[in-house]
């Protein structure tokens, strides 16, 4: 099964929206049975349809993450204390490397100049000092670019 988000897509991260895609029927009518009948409310319904058919939001959305992610992973790859892995989302994990600096450090680094990115110290699976961002706007993205070269570049 692929499961998709798409609120933060549509910059509505509270409304909580997504949807998954399966050919295995069995799978699905067992899913099915243990769903919650109400999983989406009649405004959730509403607004997910509304911004689904809004294909130029789509696509222009859509062109700026991957170029904004290029650029990104382009700036990344020369920083001294990161491994950067490989991106097809619209966030960007980073392993650091450099001795002495948590993924706390860096987080709480960001914070103080108002950017927010997530601290993956909490991921089952990822043993070490990881963190994450999501692609932004490129005077954001520039912004985060010069917070995290502070400490690992």
């Amino acid at each position: 099964m692929i499961i998709r988000g798409v609120s933060k897509f549509f910059a509505a991260p509270g409304l909580r929206l997504g949807y998954g895609i399966t050919s295995n029927q069995a799978f699905l009518d067992n899913l099915k049975k243990h769903q919650n009948p109400w999983s989406l409310n009649s405004l959730g319904a509403y607004a997910g349809e509304l911004m689904l058919q809004d294909t130029d939001y789509i696509h222009r959305t859509r062109e700026l993450i991957l170029s904004e992610r290029k650029k990104c992973l382009a700036i990344l790859k020369d920083f001294r204390y990161v491994k950067v892995y490989p991106a097809f989302g619209n966030f960007i994990l980073l392993k650091l490397t450099k001795e002495g600096l948590s993924s706390f450090d860096v987080f709480e680094h960001a914070i103080k100049q108002g950017l927010m990115i997530r601290d993956c110290s909490s991921f089952e699976g990822l043993p070490g000092e990881y963190v994450r961002f999501c692609i932004m706007n490129p005077e954001d993205n520039t912004r985060l670019l010069h917070c995290m070269a502070e400490l690992l570049a």
